[in-house]
């Protein structure tokens, strides 16, 4: 049997814990800046190293080395395995974990990963394909369209706008023409396949928005469509796919989630255009529900940047009942939940197309407190004096704050309400006490997985150069693309530090450097290592007056002199039983490292 996990569902479990929360129940974590320190749960001290960042999701103990992710925490706290510990955490957030996973499962398991390969890369050139038909002969309604509407090109290649063309194949032949499988292509989603297998473009005269996951790939398109009529919808979005499940994505997650932290909060509008549109009028903390009705998923996804959300749906019955539905899903979650209203018939870009970023501020800065909004909803048109539709304005209030599981947040809410609606507050209290239930966490079935080794490191010039090239990398996204001309692959260790080095360089170069940290915090899964959780637990003041440039400069002199210390150290290993012709060789190539040793000792 294979000790073998999806990652699908590693990255689940992530998604809906916060490391915080979960370490929060062996210890007393207090707030030190960015981050959080508490008295180490692995040793006895009196003086608290040990750092939680809940921004990376890791923790480091400065005192006795450990650290890690939230799946190596709960490993050595309970003294599990790395299954085990899924298992652990799966239970605590409803995810279930597929048992009895045969060999043949683990074989499957990389095939599919090199297929979600395959479709990142479809993905990512046939939306740089759309954008390009935009600008050209065949995209000209989609840009008069988007002329019309005043979107700029900045905000068009911001957001990867483009144009299918209106024609039933050109996607298709261009994407043959690159040598992609018709099994991938119709997988995508962005082929579809007729009768007696004929093949057709799935987008046809649409205008495209790219979809991306939180970490900046496209995964899947959603198309408007420039007609006044159509048989079909306005929009038409791509299909479920293995890199795509519409329920677990926030449309422009990637461009919002760093101004959601600076922020404190994120806006959550009903769809794409919204969101654009909030982006231009300088909201760049706006996301939205993509495909879908607001999501448990989708709420977990956000608590791990804000614990402020403000709620701007549509100002119809429709966008005031998704309202309410979301409410459901984030007060359990302890969101401090605000809402901004808009007139009736109204939407974020309706209003900005017709007043302008000053028109749409002026909702967007004055929200109102959820529980100001569900009275008023409530209330509307209803005789408030009746007693009879006091009581049936009070349970539905009751019923919303029911859902609070922070007792004294419920209480104090509770006490507004009853403040309100004119009832006594032991009342409602005890109301909200018979409507107060627990929802059981799902059960999941034991799985196995083999529990990754921790690779011994040493403590060499290199090491140490090579850790401190991270930690910049990290903190400056110029650092990684010095590296990528300036250190050959081949000169960084196969240590976790060399391969979260490696990584991190990857990143930059493909503009995705903000993500580094997100996905260092997965490769700790597969590669438990203190120092790297280290520097992830590290705060950004102590970079702040760095020289970023000349710090990674020092380190690459450093390895570089070393790996030519090694090379001459093995060069003149090999003289010692070398013949007459080879020791000559030997001898020039060791005075010309030793010649460039000298060099860059010097630089």
């Amino acid at each position: 049997m294979s000790s073998f996990i999806p990652e699908e569902i590693i990255s689940q479990i992530r998604s809906k814990t916060d490391i915080l929360d979960i370490l929060s129940g062996y210890i007393q974590p207090v707030k030190a800046g960015n981050r959080y320190k508490a008295l180490c749960p692995f040793h006895q001290e009196k003086t608290p190293s040990f750092i939680i960042s809940q921004e990376n999701q890791t923790y480091h103990c400065f005192g006795c080395g450990k650290g890690g992710n939230i799946f190596t925490f709960i490993m050595e706290k309970e003294n599990l395995s790395f299954p085990e510990s899924v298992r652990f955490l799966a239970q605590k957030c409803g995810i279930a974990v597929p048992e009895n996973m045969s060999g043949g499962d683990t074989r499957d398991y990389q095939k599919n990963l090199a297929q979600k390969e395959r479709l990142l890369t479809i993905h990512k050139t046939i939306s740089k394909w759309y954008t390009e038909r935009l600008f050209k002969p065949e995209g000209a309604r989609g840009l008069d369209y988007l002329r019309k509407r005043k979107i700029p090109d900045e905000l068009i290649y911001k957001f990867g706008l483009g144009f299918s063309p209106d024609s039933w194949d050109s996607a298709l032949k261009y994407l043959t023409s690159l040598n992609y499988s018709k099994e991938d292509l119709v997988l995508s989603g962005l082929v579809k396949e007729g009768q007696e297998g004929k093949l057709y473009d799935h987008f046809r005269n649409r205008i495209v928005f790219p979809i991306w996951d939180e970490y900046g790939e496209i995964i899947a398109f959603s198309c408007r469509t420039i007609l006044a009529e159509t048989k079909e919808g306005k929009y038409v979005n791509s299909p479920e796919t293995p890199i795509f499940k519409k329920s677990r994505v926030l449309y422009g997650l990637a461009l919002a989630k760093s101004d959601i932290k600076h922020m404190g909060h994120a806006i959550l509008c009903e769809g794409q255009i919204d969101v654009i549109s909030m982006h231009r009028a300088g909201f760049t903390n706006a996301v939205a529900p993509q495909g879908t009705a607001f999501t448990d998923e989708q709420a977990h996804i956000l608590k791990r940047f804000t614990t402020e959300i403000h709620i701007c749906f549509d100002g119809d019955s429709a966008g005031i009942n998704a309202t309410l539905k979301a409410l459901d899903i984030l007060l359990p979650l302890e969101f401090d939940i605000k809402i901004i209203e808009l007139p009736p018939g109204e939407d974020p870009d309706s209003i900005f197309s017709k007043e302008g970023k000053e028109g749409l501020s002026k909702y967007v800065k004055n929200p109102h407190d959820f529980l100001d909004f569900i009275f008023a909803q409530m209330a509307k048109d209803k005789d408030i004096s009746s007693p009879v539709v006091k009581s049936q304005i009070a349970s539905k209030i009751l019923e919303k704050l029911s859902k609070i599981q922070n007792k004294i947040l419920q209480t104090t809410y509770i006490s507004i309400a009853s403040e309100k609606l004119g009832i006594p507050r032991n009342i409602a209290l005890d109301e909200v006490r018979k409507l107060t239930h627990h929802s059981t966490m799902t059960s999941s079935s034991t799985a196995i997985h083999q529990q990754p080794v921790k690779i011994q490191r040493n403590n060499s010039l290199t090491n140490k150069a090579e850790e401190m090239l991270l930690e910049l990398a990290i903190r400056n996204g110029n650092t990684g693309r010095l590296l990528d001309t300036e250190l050959p692959h081949d000169m960084i260790s196969d240590t976790p530090i060399g391969k979260a080095l490696n990584m991190a360089i990857s990143m930059t170069i493909n503009d995705e450097w903000e993500n580094i940290p997100e996905k260092l915090s997965m490769f700790l899964i597969e590669n438990p290592d203190s120092t790297v959780s280290m520097i992830l637990s590290k705060d950004k003041k102590d970079y702040e007056k760095m020289n970023f440039d000349k710090a990674a400069k020092d380190c690459l002199r450093m390895i570089k002199i070393e790996r030519k210390k090694e090379k001459k150290e093995i060069y003149t290993k090999e003289l010692k039983t070398a013949d007459e012709e080879s020791r000559e060789q030997l001898i020039q190539q060791i005075n010309s490292l030793q010649k460039e040793i000298l060099e860059l000792q010097k630089a």
